[in-house]
């Protein structure tokens, strides 16, 4: 049998392995955010089709606070019901070899305005979206700018 003073030592190193573990994680989860949000890429992550993490690119481009995004369903960020279930099933259709999926569409911002952007999707199980992942968002509103200037200068000279 082990005595008390044998036990308390057990539990100290524990406490103290405990606590130097904990630095670690947070060392690294803060790291990790200074990382996602130097990017200028959107980002945000999502859980129970609820929007649980967002860095701060993506708070910007939409023109609001992250916190003002945290716990916002998702679908919201989208001009409807029915064009959040197409970007669904786009992503769910479009996938690298790597399983993310893609899709281009319109989010909305804190003004009212829409933001042209591609959405690249990670989900930790794509069986179970509930589950959540990852959502990069690329804002592409100069490339369809001068996508449909171009489509309109080659209608203009067609004719």
């Amino acid at each position: 049998m082990r005595g008390p003073a044998a036990d308390l030592v057990t539990l100290l190193k524990q406490t103290t392995l405990r606590r130097k573990t904990e630095r670690e994680v947070k060392l690294q989860n803060d790291q990790l955010t200074s990382i996602l949000s130097a990017t200028p890429l959107g980002i945000f992550q999502m859980r129970n089709a609820a929007i649980a993490w967002v860095n701060h690119p993506l708070a910007a481009l939409l023109g609001t606070s992250e916190s003002a995004l945290l716990g916002k369903p998702v679908k919201t960020l989208f001009k409807s019901e029915e064009e959040f279930g197409q970007v669904c099933r786009d992503l769910q259709i479009h996938r690298d070899p790597l399983g993310n999926g893609f899709a281009e569409s319109e989010i909305v911002t804190a003004g009212g305005g829409y933001v042209a952007c591609t959405l690249q999707a990670r989900l930790i199980d794509p069986l179970d979206a509930k589950k959540g992942g990852t959502v990069v968002v690329t804002d592409i509103s100069e490339r369809k700018k001068m996508r449909d200037a171009l489509k309109e200068s080659e209608a203009s000279t067609a004719t």
